[in-house]
């Protein structure tokens, strides 16, 4: 049972006094239920891949938008447009972010079977 608050006691580990979801605020209780289709857990694993397939579309369209503005700026610059230059010159434009970001995209490949895992 998920509970909008919890007391413990402070020499041990067992609850003392727990809130129950319907005693809380109406804005507690929608954001309680809204968790699951957030996450996407509230169909098991058949949800939870969708919710993958989503994020991979989303992910599709926003390496697809970079693709186009690195192809916007090589025809501003008036050089042969394609699709491996294009990246290089966005690769290029990101500075020093482009570290943060590929670590940033690392890690959530690293997390991804961590999804699946989970009940």
């Amino acid at each position: 049972m998920r509970s909008t608050g919890c007391c413990v006691r402070p020499c041990g580990s067992t609850p003392q006094r727990s809130a129950p979801r319907s005693t809380g605020r109406r804005h507690q209780r929608i954001s309680e239920a809204a968790d699951p289709l957030h996450f996407g857990t509230w169909g098991g694993l058949a949800t939870k891949l969708l919710w993958f397939v989503f994020g991979l579309a989303l992910t599709g369209v926003s390496v697809s938008g970079v693709a186009i503005y690195g192809l916007r700026l090589m025809r501003a610059e008036r050089r042969p447009a394609g699709w491996g230059p294009a990246v290089a010159v966005s690769w290029r434009g990101m500075g020093v972010w482009r570290w943060p970001a590929v670590v940033l995209v690392l890690i959530g490949f690293l997390l991804i079977p961590t999804v699946f895992l989970q009940a």
